[in-house]
Order: structure tokens, then C-alpha cells, then sequence
């Protein structure tokens, strides 16, 4: 719990000047959520890995877009909303900037 408040501390401060490493810091952090299963924290999971998707924009870096898209389809995946995660995956293999 301390790590994460301090990575989260750390992603809001380093946002502007440095957006890229903003982005892993929250796709590190909604992987933590994910991993750790506890209550709510598979939301908190999408969360992040929304931030970390919209930095990643900002810096048009579309691998760690992809990445953190793929984090959201397995979040679902693992809440059993199985056409949801389809969809994400197949939205990124009509997108013409990830072939």
C-alpha cells in the first residue's frame, strides 16, 4: 500500500515534464492492481491503465498505448467480460498505426 501511494505520488508529480515515464509508472501501478486481486483493485487496474494509455498519447507512443490496452482487455478477461476484452483486441488490429 505504501509503494503504491508513493508510485502514485510520484506518476502526478513527473506528469508534465515527463509524461512518457509517467505512463510506465501507471501501467506498472495498474499491473500491481491487477495482480494483487484485492477488492476493487481490477477497477483500479483500468484506471491506470486509462491514465497510462492517455499519457501515451500525448507522447504518441503508440507500443505503450498497445500495452496498456492489452492490460485492460486482461483486466476484463479476468472479470469474465470476454467480448469486451475481444473488442479492445480487435479495435487494435483495425487500427492502421499498430500493424
Amino acid at each position: 500500500m505504501r509503494l503504491e501511494s508513493t508510485v502514485t505520488r510520484v506518476a502526478n508529480e513527473i506528469e508534465n515534464m515527463h509524461p512518457w515515464l509517467a505512463c510506465h509508472c501507471y501501467h506498472y501501478l495498474g499491473t500491481a492492481h491487477r495482480e494483487l486481486g484485492r477488492e476493487g483493485g481490477i477497477e483500479q487496474a483500468i484506471v491506470c491503465f486509462q491514465k497510462a494509455i492517455e499519457l501515451s498519447q500525448k507522447v504518441s507512443n503508440k507500443a505503450s498505448q498497445m500495452r496498456s490496452v492489452v492490460g485492460i482487455a486482461e483486466c476484463y478477461v479476468m472479470m469474465k467480460r470476454i467480448q469486451e476484452a475481444m473488442n479492445l483486441h480487435k479495435n487494435l488490429a483495425l487500427d492502421p498505426g499498430y500493424s
